[in-house]
């Protein structure tokens, strides 16, 4: 158990709180919502990026499906990115917000890099 300081009156508390015993300011764990929905939507672009890297390697598969495909991904590593940045500028300390924010940029560079190799 570790003392924190409260933002209210700056009394030393301990960090399972659920409020100031002095003032009763409410002390919630912001941002882990954002940090938890950062690491689920890093883990889908993920598993949405893997037919994009297969169908560099097969061209036989249809357009449209690479094109699905790349939409998901930019969406769901984008919302990854966004979430993960999210909670951790309202200061969550959870390591799941580094995580999707790792992911969400592993998966859209994957794509980024699938993408220039269907180009070239």
């Amino acid at each position: 158990m570790a003392l924190i300081n409260c933002v209210e009156c700056g009394k030393e508390i301990s960090d399972k709180a659920k409020f100031c015993p002095n003032c009763g300011m409410p002390l919630t764990k912001k941002g882990r919502g954002f940090a938890i929905a950062s690491l689920v939507l890093g883990i889908i672009a993920c598993v949405y990026t893997l037919p994009i890297i297969a169908s560099v390697s097969i061209p036989n598969i249809a357009t449209m499906q690479k094109i699905a495909s790349a939409v998901y991904i930019l969406i769901f590593s984008g919302l990854s990115l966004i979430f993960g940045l999210v909670s951790h500028f309202k200061g969550c300390k959870l390591k799941k917000k580094t995580a999707g924010i790792i992911l969400g940029a592993i998966s859209t560079c994957v794509l980024l890099i699938c993408v220039i190799v269907c180009l070239i």
